[in-house]
């Protein structure tokens, strides 16, 4: 098992469950002798990675100029052309 520095399991396995019952994760249990869950991100999730990331630029321009972001890594693999993101309504 993963630990997360500055998080209790219990409140990782609240949010993991926020996120599946709203749609952006999906969850897959293995059932084997220790049982495994692992989860991945639906297309709804993913459809919400442009806005993090706008949210994040802006934040790291705005309230934090001198913060150095130790995910850049990871989420230099996202592709995002930086077009400006409006919500969309769901009825459309």
């Amino acid at each position: 098992m993963r630990r997360l520095e500055g998080i209790t399991q219990s409140t990782l396995t609240k949010q993991l469950r926020e996120l599946e019952n709203d749609g952006f994760l999906h969850r897959e249990i293995y059932k084997e002798i220790l049982p495994k869950v692992e989860y991945s991100l639906t297309e709804f999730g993913e459809s919400f990675i442009p806005v993090l990331q706008t949210m994040m630029t802006w934040s790291e321009k705005y309230l934090c100029p001198d913060y150095v972001n130790p995910y850049n890594e990871i989420t230099s693999d996202i592709q995002y052309n930086g077009d400006p993101i409006f919500p969309k309504n769901r009825d459309e």
